[in-house]
């Protein structure tokens, strides 16, 4: 082998790990940059810790009369907060076993589960036989709205409405929005 045959392989092998090295550190910034955002979009919807820190359900107002008998109770919604020691074990499984059955083998979390949501969530719903997709507000027309109240922008000779306010008048009856 020549000089000149040693040093293109050289060459080549320098090229390719070069082009390796930028492909694995775009995929670390894109890798990086999907979890930002995966952990912003999942969080953007939950409360701050310090409200759980200070939890307090809705419970039942109880009104009690001087001899200590109950006379009545308000709520939206029956709640009793029960200790945990106090719920019987049996009733407890129960509960996990409708919820989550893997709970004790996972601690509660799924990843892929999490992604699964993610990307479910993420992207458009499955079309149904029969119900017509909602539009996305790319394709709503220029001034989505109903019409406005008030004098037409039309002169009082022609009643009619203009074109576009008709077409949305026929899109809203042709199709549901969601």
């Amino acid at each position: 082998m020549s000089m000149t045959v040693v040093a293109k392989k050289r060459k080549g092998l320098y090229e390719a790990l070069y082009l390796l090295t930028w492909f694995l550190l775009g995929a670390a910034v894109v890798g990086v940059v999907s979890g930002v955002v995966a952990y912003l979009s999942l969080s953007a919807n939950l409360p701050p810790l310090y409200t759980l820190r200070t939890y307090r359900p809705l419970t039942v107002t109880e009104v009690y009369a001087d001899d200590g008998t109950l006379i009545a109770e308000f709520a939206e919604q029956r709640r009793k907060v029960v200790p945990i020691k106090q719920i019987p074990e049996h009733v407890q499984k129960a509960f996990i076993a409708t919820e989550d059955f893997r709970f004790t083998s996972t601690g509660g979390l799924i990843f892929l589960v999490w992604v699964g949501l993610w990307l479910k969530k993420s992207s458009p719903s499955t079309p149904m036989p029969g119900v017509e997709p909602r539009p996305s507000p790319s394709k709503w027309p220029a001034p989505f709205s109903f019409r406005p109240s008030g004098p037409s922008p039309v002169s009082s000779r022609n009643r009619s409405w203009p074109s576009k306010w008709n077409d949305i008048s026929a899109r809203k009856k042709s199709s549901t929005f969601i």
